[in-house]
This record gives structure tokens, C-alpha cells and sequence, in this order.
């Protein structure tokens, strides 16, 4: 790494300067640059897969590498993730107890609400879909105290989760995912840290409401979270310094 960049730390925060960016913006890139061999392989994994499909009723790529690799995947899915699961609660040991069974019931109950509201299917079954053709699938839980007091899950795709190169998982420090965020999006959750810094950031084509977006790096690491206050300083979508 160049000298000059700042180095990082187990809290990804600059010990002179606590409300600078820099070293988070540093390991996201840094992040980045080394899943990229990785990105490029499943993106050929994608577009071949894309290209297969048939447009127009016509095939317009054959390949019978293709069709064993098509047939294996069809077969994997209802293996992996069929349905959605069913909640089940109760309490550790055989214990008869009126109040605790009434307990295990409203929490079963809850549990079901909740993944039906979050559409838990949808989510699960692209997390399949991406776990059998690229080897890892992801899903996103938030709790949300402020105003619903719930629980969301989303999928992410594959360049919009990150998390710091390490050899397993038990030695991973943080882990990041992108968020797309408005204009007005930004002001709401930046602009009591940094002002209008935000208006600086590169914004990219959406759809609907959504007209305009830009990319947004939470980051989760083990002493807590952190978010960076310009995050589209880093350029949109992983690019790489």
C-alpha cells in the first residue's frame, strides 16, 4: 500500500481526524480490487447465462457444455431452498407450562408475520439462485427502531456486498454492503455530519421515484458501525483508484 494513503485500523477511523473518510473509502477500494478477479468470473457466468435464454422464441446460444451446466442448476435450486421456512419456537427443555406455550405461540406467530411481510421467498430464492452460480448469495437484515420498529430483509447482489479479504470468515473485521441512495436520501443521512458535501457525489440514472442514485457504503465492523459521509466519493460502483 502507498505510504501516503492512510493505513487501516481495526475501527477504520483516523486517529487525527475521527469524522474524516479516508481510511474506510481506502479499504473499500482496496477490498474491491482484490474480489475483482472474482466479479469478472461471474460476470461471464452471468452474461452466458443471459445469452442462452431464448429471445423471441429463438435461441440465440448453444452449447452443450451450456445445457449440462443449465440442467444441473434447475436441479440444485429445489435442493438448496425450495420454500419458505416455518417458524417453530419452544422452549429448550420438555417443560409443561401454560404461560410459556402461550409465549412459544405469539413468537411463532410473529416470526411468520414478519417473513411474510418481508417477502422472505423473493429474497431466499435469489440468494439461491446466486449462491449455485457464483458460490455465495446474500441476504441483508436491518432493524429499523426509528419509525416501524421492524425487521427487513433484502438480497444483494453480488457487487453490492463487500467485506474485508480474509482467509475464513471468523477473521473477517467489517463487512459493507451498497446502498442506493436519492438526493434527498443523502441530505437526510449526511447533512448533519457534513453539510451539503453530499451534492458532490456522482449521481446515476434510477427508475421511477427513484430518478437519480447514487451508491452508499454502510460498514459494519466489529467495534460497531460506521458509514462513510460523502460515501460516492469513492467513485459508483467499486471503481477501483
Amino acid at each position: 500500500m502507498d505510504e501516503q494513503q492512510p493505513q487501516l485500523a481495526d475501527t477504520l477511523e483516523d486517529a487525527n481526524e475521527p469524522k474524516s473518510s479516508d481510511v474506510l473509502l481506502t479499504a473499500i477500494r482496496e477490498a474491491a480490487r482484490s474480489f475483482e478477479p472474482w466479479y469478472t468470473q461471474c460476470d461471464r457466468i452471468d452474461k452466458i447465462y443471459s445469452l442462452a435464454r431464448s429471445i423471441g422464441g429463438s435461441v440465440v446460444y448453444q452449447d452443450p457444455d451450456f445445457d449440462l451446466f443449465w440442467s444441473s442448476t434447475e436441479i440444485l435450486k429445489p435442493a438448496v431452498y425450495a420454500r419458505p421456512p416455518s417458524p417453530v419456537v419452544s422452549t429448550r427443555f420438555a417443560i409443561r407450562d401454560p404461560f410459556l406455550d402461550q409465549v412459544s405461540e405469539m413468537l411463532e406467530r410473529t416470526l411468520a408475520t414478519t417473513l411474510d411481510k418481508a417477502c422472505i421467498d423473493d429474497v431466499m430464492k435469489g440468494v439461491r439462485d446466486d449462491l449455485i452460480m457464483t458460490g455465495r448469495g446474500v441476504s441483508w437484515l436491518t432493524y429499523e427502531d426509528e419509525e416501524h420498529q421492524r425487521v427487513t430483509v433484502e438480497h444483494l447482489e453480488m457487487r453490492d456486498f463487500l467485506h474485508e479479504p480474509a482467509r475464513k470468515w471468523a477473521e473477517v473485521g467489517w463487512v459493507a454492503r451498497c446502498a442506493w441512495m436519492t438526493a434527498d436520501e443523502m441530505h437526510d443521512r449526511f447533512y448533519q455530519a457534513s453539510g451539503n458535501a453530499y451534492k458532490t457525489a456522482s449521481f446515476l440514472a434510477g427508475f421511477g421515484r427513484r430518478a437519480t442514485v447514487t451508491p452508499t457504503w454502510p460498514v459494519r465492523c466489529r467495534t460497531g458501525w460506521r458509514a462513510t459521509q460523502v460515501c460516492s466519493r469513492a467513485v459508483p460502483r467499486w471503481a477501483a483508484a
